[in-house]
């Protein structure tokens, strides 16, 4: 029974850019080849600069007279009708990409306000964040190095937020009382080409994975230590695919959701 760190899902680059909706991308369709269920999804953010509101866009400004940008809740409200037509459903992993980073609220209310944003769309019980975690260890990365991921069959019905995008902001969220946080955050492989660490508070990996092969060897660290979590996003190229696959990325994020070359079969 693979843990947490041990699986490998489809995920959807740029979800809420798709013609099919989240529950379609969620779903699946048996009758397509290619057309497998998404374990993982990405909301872009872009945060108004008064107060701590989001719209799903991947630019700004926020503007709520735009139709085309829905706030954050309204999606995240969608995924919770989801969740609760499917109480048994595999574990979701939604990257929340931001844009921008208004200042306004200290770190400690934006960390606090996130999460209780987070909480009244979706519910506590349904979200498996660094509190759940964490236990007894010092920081999230010796948590996870020491085996803390739960096997992922013990994670149906949950969600797994990890903040990606703006670098600074997600430090400051990931160290305001990490027992008490809801998000992940991820660390960019443009940003971070070192081994993998023995203490801190990120365990997620984003890599931008283009027609060019990545050192994939590089890779090998955070693919072979237990607790990170690697993202490839950006994987249009059936090839990119292949090589992704095989070398463990724990998720495959692409845009290509249509594809029989596109599947987590052999």
């Amino acid at each position: 029974m693979p843990r947490y760190d041990e699986h490998q899902v489809k995920a959807s680059h740029n979800s809420y850019s798709k013609q099919a909706s989240l529950a379609e991308q969620l779903e699946g369709d048996p009758q397509v080849p290619g057309a497998v269920p998404c374990g993982g999804l990405e909301l872009d953010l872009v945060q108004a600069e008064d107060r701590l509101e989001w719209q799903v866009a991947h630019r700004g400004p926020f503007d709520e007279a735009d139709p085309a940008k829905r706030l954050l809740s309204d999606w995240l409200v969608e995924l919770r009708e989801w969740a609760e037509g499917h109480p048994d459903h595999e574990v979701v992993t939604i990257h929340l990409d931001l844009k921008n980073a208004p200042r306004g609220a200290s770190h400690a209310e934006y960390a606090a306000g996130l999460d209780e944003y987070l909480t009244r769309a979706v519910g506590r019980d349904r979200i498996y964040g660094p509190a759940d975690l964490i236990g007894g260890a010092p920081d999230l990365v010796r948590a996870g190095r020491a085996g803390g991921w739960p096997p992922v069959e013990l994670m149906r019905g949950k969600l797994v937020f990890c903040l990606s995008g703006r670098p600074k902001r997600k430090q400051r969220y990931a160290e305001q009382l990490p027992r008490e946080r809801l998000c992940f955050v991820d660390r960019s492989w443009a940003r971070w080409d070192r081994p993998p660490p023995e203490r801190g508070h990120w365990l997620f990996l984003n890599v931008l994975v283009t027609n060019r092969k990545p050192r994939w060897q590089d890779l090998g660290g955070f693919l072979s230590t237990r607790g990170f979590v690697v993202r490839g996003f950006n994987i249009v190229n059936a090839d990119r695919w292949r090589q992704a696959k095989a070398e463990g990325i724990h998720f495959l994020s692409t845009d290509v959701l249509r594809d029989p070359d596109f599947t987590l079969s052999s």
